[in-house]
């Protein structure tokens, strides 16, 4: 399948170069001067045939430098033949339906590839687009990474001021830039089902929210009426916007140094915005609903209660199973974060004499393991997915660092999200310009909500911290 992929894209790729080469022939003749008949030997009909930009045959990926840098005219088209029959497939597929870019000069990106609807492309389309994205990034230079990281960080920053960038600044003997870890999206990871968004714009999941009841009757005795209830969970598009400004070098040398860093950075913050609002959304016409603030979604109350914060215990890991099974659905998981993760790793039970604790016993959770050994992320025989994503800001008396725990059948949140990103850029105004520095916008159009609220239980406003 790949070799297939690779001889369809080079045949693209051909076609570009051939339809370039056809439109400097054409400029050729119409530039040449009235007194010279075409077809003579002083003024031939058509100019030579060369290759202009790369060549078709090319086997690299897609770029998004590449994709900027033709927006921003730091590139020619030729040099970007690649991003250029991209675009071109996905402006037409998506046009054909009436998916436009939200602004003037707007391009569509592929994203996540195996999102983009397969009824707006061909297989062989989606085939191409997905071989094109996974070898965008390629391996590169280590030192070259580190020298394209130094240029986008200190680019128009003073060495002078060092919250400003000039800890960046390196005497003759510097290191490589130290990157910032980032958070692990967690919606997605505990098991959530992701599909496309369809070209409407708008998605709608019939459910059943009532049952119908049976009785008995004697003779002659008219049985109770009942009806089954229904309702919908109607997904839509919802805008997630990340606006990055860069220096344009990282668009007039759109190297696989320079692709890496803008590339991870741009899917990373779209991804964990969107995953925050799967979490603790307040819904509307503009984010999406999260689970926290879900109605119907069921509540476990912790052993250990306070006014400015409660405190979970072992046994209350049961809790969150059973309200999800209460309700018929299959218990899959928790989504938490690390540090209170660990405090039931660390939890162990007490040793009684009959009237108070005089030691500490085995640990409660994966009890046959000695200190030495590793711990598996469950809790209660269930999945644990542990991300910083989930909030640690909710709010109980004078407790402002609070977070909580959900559990429950992932499966049954369901994500709907549009596979491809639209870009804008703009290197307009005064700051952007003396700085020499583009803006980017970018746009992910997604939705998420729960089929099932039942299915999911939370204990919130939490300390970190597991009780007796």
């Amino acid at each position: 399948m790949a070799n297939e992929n690779k001889q369809a894209l080079a045949a693209r790729l051909k076609a570009v170069e051939q339809a370039t080469a056809n439109k400097q022939a054409e400029r050729h003749t119409n530039a040449r001067p009235a007194g010279l008949a075409t077809g003579t030997p002083a003024a031939p009909a058509a100019a030579p045939r060369y290759r202009a930009g790369e060549s078709a045959l090319t086997s690299r990926g897609y770029r998004y430098c590449n994709a900027f840098g033709v927006q921003a005219d730091r590139l020619k088209p030729e040099q970007a033949k690649v991003e250029m029959m991209a675009a071109e497939m996905l402006h037409k597929g998506f046009a054909e339906c009436g998916i436009h870019p939200s602004q003037k000069g707007g391009f569509w990106v592929p994203f996540a590839t195996s999102f983009l609807p397969e009824g707006l492309f061909r297989q062989e389309q989606l085939g191409e687009i997905r071989q094109m994205v996974k070898a965008g990034g390629g391996i590169s230079d280590l030192d070259e990474v580190a020298w394209m990281q130094r240029k986008a960080v200190t680019g128009g920053m003073s060495w002078l001021d060092q919250q400003g960038g000039g800890a960046l600044v390196g005497p003759p003997e510097f290191g490589e830039l130290i990157t910032l870890f980032r958070n692990e999206a967690a919606v997605t990871a505990a098991g959530a089902t992701v599909i496309p968004l369809p070209p409407t714009g708008r998605i709608q999941f019939p459910r059943q929210i009532g049952v119908t009841t049976g009785s008995w009757v004697g003779e002659a005795t008219d049985a109770t009426k009942s009806y089954p209830q229904t309702g919908t969970l109607t997904l839509s598009a919802k805008k997630c916007i990340s606006l990055v400004v860069m220096p344009n070098e990282l668009l007039r040398f759109a190297t696989v140094a320079a692709e890496n860093l803008v590339r991870t950075d741009l899917t990373k913050t779209l991804a964990l915005t969107a995953d925050l609002a799967f979490l603790d959304g307040e819904g509307g016409d503009i984010k999406p609903h999260g689970l926290l603030g879900t109605s119907g979604i069921g509540t476990v109350t912790p052993t250990t209660t306070h006014a400015d914060g409660d405190t979970l215990s072992p046994q209350d890991v049961y809790a969150f199973i059973s309200e999800v099974m209460k309700n018929n659905a299959k218990f899959e998981g928790f989504v938490l974060r690390p540090e209170l993760f660990f405090k039931f790793v660390q939890a162990r039970a007490a040793v009684y004499n009959g009237s108070t604790t005089v030691a500490q016993g085995q640990y409660v959770f994966d009890q046959f393991r000695s200190l030495g050994d590793g711990f598996a992320q469950n809790l209660g025989g269930f999945k644990a997915t542990l991300s910083n994503n989930v909030p640690k800001n909710r709010a109980k008396g004078s407790g402002t660092t609070l977070t909580p725990v959900i559990g429950g059948m992932w499966s049954n949140y369901m994500i709907a999200m549009l596979g491809a990103v639209e870009f804008a850029q703009t290197d307009g105004g005064i700051t952007l310009l003396q700085a020499d520095q583009a803006a980017i916008r970018g746009i992910m159009v997604c939705d998420g909500g729960a089929k099932n609220p039942g299915a999911f239980a939370v204990a919130d406003h939490l300390l970190t911290a597991v009780g007796a």
